[in-house]
């Protein structure tokens, strides 16, 4: 059963802990910023493991300083488009729109790696951490809702209908929005997967979307969380 809410550890200001850190996260993970050819920043993974999560906040470089932008690189929730970045490589993120990026700059506020060592802020650490156990629940909790559905023979409008409840009920049973946002990717991937299987004007088969396509990347999934977290089992 998914737990009814995750703790976070209390974050003391946006900037204010990254600021006696930041020369020690630097030095880790490097952050660049270019104009050229478009905006964007580049991080560079500066540590012997490679990384496997990392938080940075866009901000307005003017005072007061103004968070427009929270970028994730995670190899846990997102393994197919973050992979572990080993060291030495470095990965670029866009920064927009175009004509505000020159007044904007990028504040590195947590790194983790697949060693488990974690440094930078420990509010924005624990949401790393909290998105992971939420999208690996939320895998745990649609797969048994998935096998239920193949054992009652359930159609594709049935499972979907099942799965939209489910979408519905994560705003009283997750609270904290980060965590909320990871459960619904994976709810929303699995909606998108089963309708995918349907041809155009027809309906998919769930009795072989289920077991052959959403099932088997489940798996992939959990193993990309648990490799990113150890203390996910």
């Amino acid at each position: 059963m998914r737990r009814k809410s995750l703790l976070l550890v209390a974050a003391a200001s946006l900037f204010g802990a990254v600021g006696l850190k930041g020369q020690g996260l630097t030095s880790k993970v490097s952050v660049a910023t270019s104009l050229k050819p478009r905006p964007h920043v580049t991080i560079t993974n500066n540590y012997s493991s490679p990384l496997s999560g990392l938080v940075v906040i866009m901000s307005t470089a003017a005072a007061p300083q103004k968070a427009v932008e929270t970028v994730w690189y995670d190899s846990g929730l997102s393994f197919t488009h973050n992979p572990p970045l080993g060291s030495g490589q470095s990965y670029s993120f866009p920064v927009g729109p175009a004509d505000q990026a020159p007044n904007l700059q990028p504040h590195l506020l947590a790194v983790g790696f697949q060693d488990g060592e974690s440094f930078g802020d420990r509010h924005w650490l624990s949401e790393l951490h909290a998105r992971r156990v939420s999208a690996d629940e939320e895998i745990r909790a649609v797969t048994a809702l998935l096998n239920q559905a193949l054992a009652q023979r359930e159609s594709e409008a049935e499972v979907l209908s099942a799965l939209k409840t489910t979408r519905g009920s994560l705003a009283a049973s997750v609270p904290d929005v980060w965590p909320r946002m990871a459960a619904e990717f994976v709810i929303d991937w699995t909606t998108a997967n089963l309708e995918r299987a349907g041809l155009v004007g027809d309906i998919g088969d769930p009795r072989k979307t289920i077991p052959l396509v959403i099932l088997p990347w489940f798996s992939r999934w959990h193993a990309a969380l648990r490799r990113s977290d150890p203390s996910i089992k």
